[in-house]
C-alpha cells in the first residue's frame, strides 16, 4: 500500500493574491462530469479562489499542481485522489502543462436522490478527510474510479432515449461510492496512525476556523478551544505552514469577504456585517490592508 503523501503546508502566495473569489458552485446542476485540460474552454477553475456549495472528487489523470485547501497547501500529482465537502474554500494553482482533471460535482439533493443514506450512509461520511483533502492512488485503484465517472459522464450526457436514464445513473453513483469508501477506509486507517501532535493541533485549528472565522478572529479563542496556550499554537502553526496563525485567520476572512462581496445582493455594509465587523469603516480598512484597495474598489473591479 501506497502511504498517503506528505502535506506540503507552506502556501506561497500573499492574501492580496486571493483576487477575484467566486462561489463556482452558483446555479449548478446537481450533478456534472467534466474534465479540465489545456484544450478546456471553461478555466475558471485554475488559479480562482473558490467557496462550494456542493461536494467536489476531483482525479489528477495526467500532470499535477497544487491545491490550496482552507490555506494549506498540497501538492497533487499524476494518480491523486480529492476530495471537498461543501463551504470549503480552494484554488487550484501552478498546474503543470500538460495536466488533465477529472472532476465530478454533485449537491446534496442528488446524493438523497440516489438513495444512499437508505442503505450506509456511514461510507460517505468525510468529516475525517477534512485533515488532508487527497490521497496518492495506486494505477488500480485510480482505474476502478475513473472508469466508473466516465460510465457516469457518458451517462449524464447522452441523448439518446433511456426509460431509466435517471435509475441507472443512480446506480452507477452508488456503486461509485461503495468503491471510493472502500479506498478511503484502507487508508484512513493508515494515515490515522501516522499523525503526529503536531498535524492534530494544525487539523484541529484549521476545522475551528473553518467554523468560526467569521465571529472569531483572535489566536486566543482559537487556543482556548483546543485547551492550549496562545505561544504554543502559534508556534506550532508557524513551524507546520511557515506563515503566523494571525495571517491564516485573516486570509480566511479576505477570501470570505470576496465572495461574499462577488454577490450583487450583498452591499459593502452587509459584508462588513455579516463577517461581524463593528462597522463599514473598519471592514474597509481591514480589507484594503491586506488587498490594496478598498470593498468598493473590488466591486467595481468585478
Amino acid at each position: 500500500m501506497k502511504n498517503p503523501p506528505a502535506l506540503l503546508t507552506v502556501p506561497t502566495y500573499a492574501i492580496g493574491d486571493l483576487m477575484p473569489a467566486v462561489n463556482y458552485g452558483k446555479n449548478i446542476k446537481r450533478f456534472l462530469i467534466y474534465d479540465i485540460d489545456e484544450s478546456s474552454e471553461d478555466k475558471s477553475l485554475i488559479n480562482t479562489p473558490l467557496k462550494l456549495d456542493h461536494f467536489l472528487i476531483g482525479l489528477i489523470i495526467e500532470g499535477g499542481g497544487n491545491i490550496i485547501f482552507n490555506m494549506i497547501t498540497y501538492t497533487v500529482s499524476k494518480n491523486s485522489l480529492f476530495i471537498i465537502t461543501p463551504n470549503k474554500h480552494i484554488t487550484f494553482k501552478g498546474q503543470r502543462a500538460g495536466s488533465k482533471i477529472m472532476i465530478m460535482k454533485f449537491t446534496h439533493d442528488f446524493l438523497l436522490e440516489a438513495g444512499m443514506h437508505r442503505r450506509k450512509s456511514e461510507i460517505f461520511n468525510y468529516a475525517d478527510w477534512h485533515d488532508d483533502p487527497h490521497l496518492l492512488l495506486t494505477d488500480h485503484e485510480m482505474k476502478i474510479l475513473q472508469t466508473s465517472m466516465f460510465s457516469m459522464k457518458e451517462n449524464d450526457l447522452s441523448e439518446e432515449p433511456h426509460y431509466y436514464k435517471t435509475e441507472v445513473l443512480h446506480h452507477e453513483f452508488n456503486v461509485f461510492l461503495f468503491e471510493l469508501a472502500s479506498i478511503l477506509k484502507k487508508y484512513r486507517i493508515h494515515h490515522s496512525a501516522k499523525t503526529t501532535r503536531k498535524e492534530d493541533i494544525l487539523n484541529v485549528f484549521t476545522k475551528l476556523l473553518t467554523i468560526h472565522f467569521r465571529e472569531e478572529r483572535s489566536v486566543q479563542y482559537y487556543a482556548g478551544a483546543m485547551f492550549i496556550t496562545s505561544n504554543h499554537l502559534s508556534k506550532t502553526i508557524k513551524e507546520l505552514t511557515n506563515k503566523p496563525c494571525r495571517d491564516l485567520i485573516d486570509a480566511m476572512v479576505i477570501i470570505e469577504a470576496k465572495v461574499l462581496l462577488d454577490n450583487a445582493a450583498h452591499s459593502i455594509s452587509n459584508v462588513a456585517e455579516l463577517l461581524h465587523f463593528s462597522d463599514q469603516f473598519f471592514f474597509s480598512k481591514f480589507f484594503k490592508r491586506h488587498t490594496g484597495i478598498n470593498p468598493s474598489q473590488y466591486k467595481i473591479q468585478l
